[in-house]
């Protein structure tokens, strides 16, 4: 009996740790961590590459998916290739929460 309820409790433990673990914004930002190589930090880009902070979350993430299904062809498509569907969905929710960034804001910013 009490073994019984011993494993139980340890299995609710696994239980509660991983729905945290599903929720949380840290693990998502350390997922999407390899985008800023190109997108830039917290997903504001310069240059020509897409900026991709802001954007609604289900857009980003079947964009993702889509280059995940595509034969590869570019960086995009083997980038995708290494996630997981749930990691892609955690990457697309991340730069979903953060801030679009606004250039002219930034641009009056430096000219202080």
């Amino acid at each position: 009996m009490i073994i019984k309820r011993k494993t139980h409790y340890l299995l609710s433990l696994f239980v509660v740790a991983g729905a945290s673990l599903a929720q949380d914004p840290t693990i998502d930002r350390m997922i999407a961590a390899q985008c800023a190589q190109c997108h830039g930090t917290d997903g504001h880009a310069t240059g020509d590459i897409d900026s991709i902070a802001g954007k609604d979350t289900a857009d980003l993430y079947h964009k993702l998916i889509d280059m995940e299904e595509d034969r590869a062809e570019d960086i995009m498509e083997h980038q995708a290739w290494g996630y997981t569907d749930e990691q892609l969905y955690r990457i697309a929710r991340y730069y979903s929460t953060v801030p679009e960034s606004d250039d002219e804001d930034r641009e009056d910013e430096d000219d202080d």
